[in-house]
């Protein structure tokens, strides 16, 4: 596996890896009837792809009562996470998660299964609330080709099960502040059908097309809570609760070098620790499996290269510093008052004289694929008010 976050403990993994042994012989997944060039779970699905329960298929995941306590899994490397910083780190911690747009920041966890070895290895990543019940985050937190040290494409980790958590915060002490909104899980994602088929077929992903949908099992943007005056959650680009957000296509020249803010949950903080510098192992060490990676970090910087107008995806290249677990930070632009989301942090530039990170650029085809999924499910974005 490629991933930093894919050891898990023997006792939890041993049940895992059990359970799916019997449904295995039990011919449910029957290599038999699989072609070989297909390396996903559930076949030549197109449409949503089912997520469990995380309380009845990997306890470890749900969070205890105000944070993630994530115990069971073994400490990251320092060199696995401190990478995506151009220059001086210029991130800093967000302290108020109550507030719009802020509340809509998820920090997710997903539960991956592989679909040759049966593996299950545990990531996070970062989201944002785009409909009542619908989370905005990218494709490869959801799906994942697996590469042997040759290169070749063996097999491909698919979520089985994901928990959202929007507004975690872990800097306050105050358990309530903590995790004001509790937490909730998903019941299905959406990629588009070339990018699940390219990373199921091929062992390769596209990161004009990186980005995906997560439906969650409730109606969570209408709840209302205490901590906002029982006033309702809402999500972005929400036409009453949205508090002036968009998704809408800029054109490339019209955006080319702007300021656009990026935030989400990074890897390489332990909630608003340490500042201006990577972290060190020992730090990583000692930070406990509930505070690490509690607390949004935002940045605030450049477009690099805004890509190309006229193609039906697209990315671009920004000069912000990201880490993994930044996938599916939302990246927004100031303009007259509104807050315009124009794609989602993808990637970092693995090299080490990088001068810009990736991130998916919501094009007008994208936007309309987005919302076709959010609209059919007929809890998301109003009709009358469609993204893109």
């Amino acid at each position: 596996m490629k991933t930093f976050f894919e050891k898990i403990l023997e006792p939890d993994l041993l049940e895992l890896k059990g359970r799916a042994a019997g449904r295995r012989q039990t011919g449910n997944r029957g290599e038999s009837a699989r072609p070989t060039a297909w390396k996903c779970m559930h076949e030549r699905r197109s449409d949503w792809i089912p997520l469990d329960d995380p309380r009845f298929l990997f306890k470890p995941m749900i969070p205890r009562k105000t944070r993630v306590e994530n115990a069971v899994f073994r400490p990251v490397q320092a060199e696995d996470v401190n990478i995506g910083v151009i220059g001086h780190d210029e991130r800093k911690p967000w302290t108020n998660t109550l507030d719009r747009p802020y509340r809509w920041i998820c920090k997710l966890g997903m539960l991956f299964q592989s679909w040759k070895s049966d593996d299950f290895y545990y990531t996070e990543g970062s989201g944002v609330f785009v409909g009542n019940r619908h989370v905005l985050t990218c494709a490869h937190n959801l799906i994942e080709p697996v590469l042997n040290d040759e290169g070749e494409h063996v097999d491909t980790g698919e979520a089985r099960a994901v928990v959202v958590i929007p507004g975690l915060n872990g800097i306050h002490d105050n358990p309530k502040m903590v995790m004001p909104f509790g937490w909730t899980w998903g019941s299905a994602f959406r990629t588009t059908t070339d990018s699940r088929n390219l990373a199921c077929r091929h062992g390769y992903q596209l990161r004009d097309h990186d980005f995906a949908v997560v439906k969650l099992v409730n109606d969570f943007g209408n709840h209302s809570y205490p901590l906002l005056n029982d006033a309702k959650f809402g999500y972005w680009s929400h036409p009453s609760l949205g508090s002036n957000t968009l998704m809408k296509f800029k054109k490339a020249n019209s955006i080319r070098g702007v300021p656009v803010n990026i935030i989400g949950y990074p890897a390489d903080r332990c909630r608003d620790r340490p500042l201006r510098r990577p972290i060190t192992q020992r730090e990583l060490n000692d930070c406990t499996a509930s505070d690490w990676a509690s607390v949004p970090w935002i940045s605030f910087d450049n477009i690099v290269d805004p890509g190309h107008d006229g193609t039906k995806f697209d990315e671009m290249r920004v000069k912000h510093d990201l880490a993994p677990g930044m996938s599916g930070s939302p990246v927004w632009i100031r303009w007259k008052g509104f807050r315009n989301m124009l794609g989602l942090a993808t990637a970092a530039t693995l090299a080490p004289d990088a001068r810009a990170n990736f991130v998916v650029r919501f094009t007008e085809t994208a936007l309309k694929e987005i919302s076709s999924w959010i609209e059919q499910t007929g809890h998301g974005v109003h009709r009358s008010r469609k993204i893109g």
